[in-house]
């Protein structure tokens, strides 16, 4: 029914064509115009018409071809610079001052910015006392173990001698056990002592924040009376060594992970810039993957060089990484598999589109030239930005794929 009210359409618009022509031609003799009607209707019937499998007048079509497939794995990432290094606060107190700025280069030691230490002064004064009261105690004991330790021998020889009864050696010896166990213990209490003498040094050290490195101030996070942690996962500075060189963080999804490798070239591109694209290479592929929503994505680092530091940290990235080239006997352009003919003629071919559904392949669209647009059921395999390869045999030997209008 479809194909037969299709035909009719054809001949309607045949027959318009032929009347405008032939009052066009009124002036002609009977013959000429005859001949003249005869060749429209001709022609308006090709143009026109259909063969029951769809109309492929203004269609793009294309042959299976053998060639080179470059895949390419999309993903997104974002920008760090190279050696890109994190301070974080190892006290907490008030911010006193920042005394680095943004892109300014900075030395190793140099200070960034200064914390309140106030209390850190005062624990570490209290420290100090302490540490000195205990190792006095400890001074004083030493003093008596030294004593004990020579009564402990006269009462040995004197004992040896007959001179004193065992009850007086065996006293000395107890004096002298007592004494060494309050100097073990004395010596513990000076070693803990120290150690927290010396911790509340670092603090107070601890509140000039400097550099780590020679380099520049990419961020900093912090302002004059802001209060900050020790521990915080926010770093209150970060740096590196410069913007010369940049490192991409790229997420890789576990399907495309298996064809990046370390070396393959790399483009991106940034909202920052559109239209431009900038060139990097693939260094490291981390094997650490992270589940993200029920995906897995695995971490690719790409270099990239920044000449004139117009691309900058934390900058969005989309990121193409081109795995390996290879040849394909049959492939076909991917636009093929994106066109769908109209509601009518899928409802004609309806049985055999379900049957190459059932068997898992993926539909196109095909005419050999004659027989106008039939659907087809292959099975695919790699891909790049243009171009799929076809893994099964092609049903119809000089059949073109149908890409569109």
């Amino acid at each position: 029914m479809g194909t037969a009210n299709r035909m009719h359409t054809s001949l309607e618009r045949a027959a318009s064509i032929v009347a405008r022509v032939v009052q066009q031609s009124y002036d002609l003799s009977f013959r000429a115009r005859a001949t003249v009607t005869f060749s429209v209707l001709l022609v308006s019937l090709v143009l026109l018409g259909g063969t029951g499998g769809g109309r492929l007048d203004g269609y793009k079509v294309a042959l299976p071809e053998s060639g080179m497939i470059k895949q390419v794995v999309r993903s997104t990432g974002h920008v760090k610079a190279k050696g890109q290094l994190p301070v974080f606060s190892q006290v907490n107190g008030l911010v006193k001052s920042v005394e680095a700025d943004y892109e300014v280069p900075v030395k190793e030691g140099d200070v960034l910015a200064i914390i309140d230490d106030q209390d850190y002064r005062i624990a570490a004064q209290e420290a100090e006392l302490q540490l000195n009261a205990i190792r006095s105690e400890l001074a004083g004991l030493h003093a008596r173990v030294a004593n004990a330790k020579q009564e402990q021998a006269r009462a040995q020889r004197l004992y040896k001698a007959d001179l004193i009864p065992r009850q007086e050696l065996e006293h000395a010896d107890t004096a002298m056990q007592e004494l060494e166990a309050q100097l073990e213990s004395m010596t513990a209490r000076v070693q803990q002592a120290e150690a927290r003498f010396q911790q509340a040094q670092q603090d107070v050290e601890r509140c000039v924040i400097r550099s780590p490195i020679d380099g520049l101030v990419l961020a900093s996070n912090i302002d004059p009376g802001v209060l900050v942690s020790r521990g915080s996962a926010k770093p209150i500075f970060e740096l590196a060594p410069s913007l010369d060189d940049l490192e991409l963080h790229v997420a890789v999804t576990e399907s495309d992970i298996g064809k990046v490798r370390v070396g393959q070239r790399a483009t991106f591109t940034t909202e920052a810039f559109p239209g431009e694209e900038f060139q990097g290479s693939v260094t490291a592929v981390r094997p650490g993957g992270e589940d993200l929503g029920g995906v897995t994505y695995y971490n690719v680092v790409v270099h990239a060089e920044n000449p004139g530091h117009k691309l900058l940290p934390r900058m969005t990235t989309q990121v193409h990484t081109y795995a390996e080239q290879q040849h394909v006997d049959r492939m076909i352009p991917i636009r093929a598999l994106l066109f769908n003919p109209d509601d009518e003629l899928m409802e004609t071919w309806k049985n055999e589109i379900d049957e190459i559904r059932q068997r898992g392949d993926t539909l196109v669209w095909t005419t050999d030239g004659r027989r106008g647009m039939r659907p087809m059921g292959i099975k695919l395999g790699i891909q790049d930005a243009e171009h799929v390869q076809v893994l099964s045999e092609w049903a119809v030997a000089k059949a073109k794929v149908i890409l569109g209008r």
